[in-house]
């Protein structure tokens, strides 16, 4: 652009009289003729804004340069031609914009003013979402994950907010969102807002719907797929205000202890547990109705100790057995605990 010849313009004539003062007269003029720019003169008006100007990507959005008091010729040109470049059309000197991001452009007039402002190049003016609401079943006091939400024309540089602390989101530099939700007593709805980095947002409503079903269907499917003897057990899936803690079980000792899988009375008793040198290192055992059915709710309870300077813990009054066979038993048990807005369970995988 013609700020860039007026620059160089400058330094060449420089140049020049550094080559009259040290030169002979019957030296050649290496440079040549010169042609100097006068500055016009008086003081510089070039004013340019001060804020960054925004400019949508594509030829058809080119911005004019918003430069004011010009005397004379204006110039410009762009300090990141990636981003955005100086354009010359017949209306005048435009910017236009390329790809998302920030570049200076320089511009100058014949009064020898060169002043630079900021563009802000961006793809869209509304960000859009390819879901606005979406609906999850938590059971109480557990939280579950959803990813099926992601923004689908954005500016970039996402951030994401959540009205409601039992709901919380992260977003990837691409967009993608992973919302979280933590089940309350009550179903609630939760507004989690997307913003870029021009500042667009757009909102997906989260309605968290407490389910009393001690594992999700995710969950059943996963007990399911284990291929050991484990068992599990927890007071919620949190730290929880009385202090048990969650447990698992038969890994360090499993080949020690000792497993049960009897009836005693008119409960059905499974589980396994650990006496070894004097010391009750714990176990945990399922205790459930006998003579139950498959998929049948029926009453029961699991206990465990999870070492030996431990108390036994002892929760839940229904119990579930997912499958029973000759390969092995698979059995849930919980209760709901409202007190501590969470649901009390436990599982025990059980080959035979």
């Amino acid at each position: 652009m013609k700020i860039k010849y007026y620059f160089l313009s400058m330094v060449m004539a420089s140049a020049a009289m550094v080559g009259f003062t040290s030169c002979d007269d019957d030296d050649d003029n290496i440079l040549g003729d010169v042609t100097v720019i006068e500055p016009i003169p008086g003081e510089s008006t070039l004013q340019l804004p001060t804020d960054p100007v925004k400019v949508k990507i594509g030829e058809e959005n080119r911005v004019a340069i918003p430069a004011e008091g010009v005397q004379g010729t204006l110039s410009a040109f762009s300090l990141n031609d990636a981003v955005a470049k100086v354009v010359e059309t017949e209306s005048g000197l435009m910017i236009e914009g390329f790809r998302n991001g920030t570049a200076e452009v320089m511009v100058g007039d014949d009064a020898g003013a060169y002043k630079k402002f900021l563009v802000s190049v961006y793809t869209t003016d509304v960000m859009e979402l390819n879901k606005t609401a979406i609906e999850m079943a938590v059971p109480l006091g557990s939280t579950d994950t959803n990813n099926e939400c992601a923004v689908v024309l954005g500016n970039g540089g996402y951030s994401v907010t959540s009205n409601d602390e039992h709901v919380t989101a992260t977003i990837s530099e691409e967009g993608e969102i992973a919302i979280t939700g933590r089940a309350a007593l009550e179903d609630f709805t939760a507004v989690v807002t997307v913003s870029d980095i021009s500042g667009l947002t757009a909102d997906i409503a989260v309605t968290v719907k407490t389910s009393l079903e001690p594992f999700s269907e995710s969950q059943i499917e996963e007990i399911l797929a284990i291929t050991e003897n484990t068992l599990w057990a927890a007071p919620g899936t949190e730290p929880t205000s009385d202090g048990a803690p969650q447990y698992w079980a038969y890994t360090y000792y499993r080949d020690r202890g000792t497993w049960t899988d009897e009836d005693e009375d008119d409960m059905h008793v499974l589980g396994w547990w650990l006496n070894m040198w004097s010391y009750d290192y714990g176990g945990m055992k399922i205790y459930w109705k006998a003579g139950a059915q498959v998929g049948e709710e029926v009453e029961g309870k699991f206990d465990y100790r999870y070492a030996s300077w431990a108390g036994l813990y002892t929760y839940g009054n229904k119990a579930k057995v997912l499958e029973d066979n000759e390969t092995r038993t698979v059995v849930i048990c919980w209760e709901v605990n409202i007190e501590y807005e969470r649901i009390d369970k436990a599982y025990i995988v059980h080959y035979k």
